[in-house]
């Protein structure tokens, strides 16, 4: 499969169904599903040198004041990029990935996706939740040195200033917007 390496922190943005628009330099002909696999730089609150998650690409366009809420973004960047859209993320189990510029290949068989951890609301099951706890709170990086929890890992975001929040409720946040 495609994949791409993203910023923890943006991939994590994605992951959680916040930004669905991610900004490049460069367009590609691929259309389909994309493995994301969050860059190596360890951010508080996030994943770093792992595959997380397929999304599909299904478009790329000349990236557009109309874009920068879905990117999560402030302002158009001066110079000209493209609107990755994005949809139907897909968490997989985690596993390690040496990122690398533009697309690459990663082999199918190291792919697992994760049973269906939502229900028909939307809303994280008791399965999603053990799901998290398991397989991405581990790796989810804290200044401590301790492990992400479900509590820790998934906190509010102010997305402009990249500062994390606690909350209580953060696996809400894992609700699919898209």
């Amino acid at each position: 499969m495609k994949a791409l390496s993203v910023i923890p922190y943006y991939c994590m943005q994605i992951y959680r169904g916040e930004k669905t628009i991610e900004w490049r330099s460069w367009r590609t002909p691929h259309r389909g599903d994309l493995l994301f696999c969050a860059s190596a730089r360890k951010e508080p609150g996030c994943v770093a040198g792992h595959a997380l998650f397929v999304a599909e690409l299904y478009d790329v366009v000349p990236f557009g004041r109309r874009h920068l809420d879905g990117a999560c973004m402030d302002w158009v960047p001066d110079n000209p990029g493209y609107a990755w859209l994005l949809r139907d993320i897909r968490p997989v189990e985690p596993f390690p990935v040496k990122g690398k510029l533009h697309l690459y290949d990663v082999e199918d068989r190291l792919i697992r996706t994760a049973p269906p951890i939502f229900d028909e609301k939307g809303e994280l099951t008791r399965a999603g939740r053990g799901w998290w706890d398991r397989f991405i709170a581990p790796l989810v990086y804290t200044p401590e040195g301790r492990p992400g929890t479900a509590g820790g890992g998934m906190g509010g975001i102010n997305r402009r200033s990249r500062r994390w929040a606690d909350n209580d409720d953060d696996l809400s946040l894992l609700k699919r917007k898209l």
